[in-house]
């Protein structure tokens, strides 16, 4: 069974400020969700304007936790966050 959706992190330079975008599984963008870390007294914390910003966590907040933990912020990775694997986006040929 194939994926259904995977994930890539990318940021415009804001160390505060990531993009998360959701494709499907031809590297196609289907979605795009804003993660935000707000500092405070106790360290901080991450926002997401996806529908489950309410929680205390969603899969964009973990993914952008994970893509900068492994430095692949802009990298042309992708992330299978039901299947927990990373993937090689394909390179195009001239």
């Amino acid at each position: 069974m194939s994926y259904k959706h995977i994930y890539t992190v990318l940021s415009d330079g804001d160390p505060n400020k990531w993009r998360v975008i959701k494709m499907d599984r031809d590297f196609d963008k289907e979605g795009e969700y804003n993660v935000n870390f707000v500092p405070s007294p106790s360290g901080g914390f991450l926002t997401c304007d996806c529908f489950a910003s309410n929680k205390a966590t969603c899969r964009h907040r973990q993914m952008v936790t994970l893509f900068n933990e492994q430095r692949l912020v802009n990298s042309r990775r992708a992330y299978d966050f039901d299947k927990k694997r990373w993937i090689a986006q394909p390179t195009l040929e001239a």
